[in-house]
């Protein structure tokens, strides 16, 4: 399996994210009104998560992530907030098992009128 290409989005207000794969860019840039551009400056400030899925998302200038202690400590640059990440299934009935036919009645199941 091939990885994705990785872009860098900004929104209106300044704040960094980074999605993965032409799709998710797309899906940021056309649907949810993100720009794309190129790596932030240090002093910017970058929507992160964190490795522990627990742990939720938050903001870091991208110097912190680059040059810091806080990629040792498992965060990395995520995608804009409300845009799903680029792994999590968008169809969950490709994810469940099929439904299972009922059985039909056997004949001796059947009542007598």
């Amino acid at each position: 399996m091939s990885s994705k290409n990785t872009y860098w989005v900004v929104d209106a207000n300044g704040f960094y994210a980074q999605v993965e794969g032409a799709d998710q860019r797309d899906l940021a840039t056309r649907v949810h009104g993100w720009t794309a551009v190129d790596e932030p400056p240090p002093d910017a400030q970058v929507h992160v998560v964190n490795e522990h899925p627990e742990i939720g998302p938050g903001r870091l200038p991208y110097g912190a992530l680059e040059g810091g202690g806080w990629a040792a400590r498992g965060w990395k640059p995520g995608p804009p907030p409300g845009l799903p990440a680029a792994e999590e299934p968008t169809d969950k009935a490709a994810s469940t098992e099929p439904a299972k036919k009922a059985a039909a009645p056997a004949a001796g199941d059947q009542k007598e009128k």
